[in-house]
């Protein structure tokens, strides 16, 4: 059992297009946001369970929750109770784990996936119930005790680490609860399964942004995602160039330099770096999904709506300034790699050809054309 994976899949699309509305984002960003700060949440619970004090309080949070509070999400989002709804889920993790616990990693998901912070103290408010919901789910399940459930949260580490994006956890300062998991992470030798099970090259599950029908997990039979290592280091490296370029702008090259449309918006927000991520990994999980005739045309609109992602990519790089397109390119070059083989074994499925070929056509041609 996947602790993290099993909160994703109460995450769908329905209620994920719902958060996104709510956030004022796209739903490619909200996924993103969504797959790093459910693990968060989760990391934050696990550091807090470590001890017998620390999980009986968690479980006194959650005894009552569980199937009842997951299957009422779809109600809680969008609807005329939302803020309430929000709110008493900031005020559950504020409780649980601690006055001033969850600020710094709020924070942190903000400056890692370039949602502004009030966005992400709402998506918090979202994402505490799912996280509280599913502990309390499997407590019942298992009818654990305070100490069974420190087991639970001790033995579902790696497969913690190994959902939070690669990085992620050295962006978080502040918090003992946090800084509790990654202690114990590192005490226990966690830490080198979650590297494992972030590289191997077979047999590894790993928690992705989309869940449900979009949440992808590798199998044993899927390529590795070779992407994970370099993205996010590129995006940094994006991040820096466009601050050198608003620095340039502004105070070396004086108000005569004019300076491209977008380009402190869409890279303050690491925009681009997180709807090309999301949607290579969408495209994965939809050819993945591919075994004959009818998946193909299952899986479909969720490459034609990847496709349209990566034009608003191909779009918002458009706008940046020539140097920092070099990193982009970078990105898609590693993304193409892991998205070739893939392409190549779902062509040759018989019959599949035909249905998927012209929106394939259309992502590799954008890609080439970010690349």
């Amino acid at each position: 059992m996947n602790i993290v994976s099993a909160a994703m899949n109460f995450v769908g699309p329905a209620i994920i297009d719902k958060i996104a509305r709510s956030l004022g984002i796209n739903s490619t960003l909200a996924r993103t946001a969504i797959a790093t700060a459910l693990p968060a949440i989760m990391a934050a619970l696990s550091g807090k369970g470590s001890s017998a004090q620390g999980a009986g309080s968690i479980l006194d949070m959650v005894r009552n929750k569980g199937a009842s509070t997951l299957q009422n999400l779809d109600g809680m989002f969008g609807g005329p109770d939302e803020a309430r709804h929000v709110e008493e889920g900031r005020r559950e993790l504020d409780s649980v784990l601690g006055s001033g616990e969850m600020g710094p990693i709020m924070q942190a998901v903000s400056r890692f996936t370039g949602i502004e912070e009030e966005q992400s103290r709402n998506l918090f408010g979202m994402m505490g119930p799912v996280a509280l919901g599913t502990l309390g789910e499997e407590a019942s399940r298992q009818s654990l005790d305070a100490g069974g459930l420190s087991r639970l949260l001790s033995d579902q580490q790696a497969n913690i680490a190994s959902a939070l994006p690669e990085g992620f956890t050295d962006h978080v300062s502040g918090s003992s609860t946090f800084d509790s998991f990654k202690t114990n992470l590192m005490g226990t030798g966690a830490a080198a399964t979650a590297h494992a099970a972030a590289t191997a090259h077979a047999g590894t599950t790993q928690a992705d942004p989309v869940a449900g029908s979009a949440t992808h997990h590798r199998t044993d039979s899927e390529p590795v995602k070779k992407s994970g290592g370099m993205l996010w280091p590129l995006l940094g490296l994006l991040a820096l160039l466009a601050a050198g370029w608003y620095v340039f702008t502004n105070f070396m090259g004086g108000s005569d330099v004019e300076r491209p449309a977008g380009v402190e918006q869409s890279l303050g927000q690491s925009e681009i770096g997180g709807q090309l991520t999301s949607s290579v990994d969408n495209i994965k999980s939809s050819l993945g999904s591919i075994t004959d005739e009818e998946s193909a045309r299952a899986a479909l609109p969720d490459l034609t709506t990847a496709s349209e992602n990566l034009e608003s990519v191909k779009e918002m790089a458009g706008n940046l300034p020539e140097a920092a397109r070099g990193p982009i390119a970078g990105m898609v070059s590693t993304a193409m790699t892991a998205l070739e083989p893939l392409i190549e074994k779902v062509r040759a499925i018989p019959g599949v050809g035909p249905i998927i070929d012209p929106v394939l056509e259309k992502i590799v041609g954008t890609m080439d054309d970010l690349g």
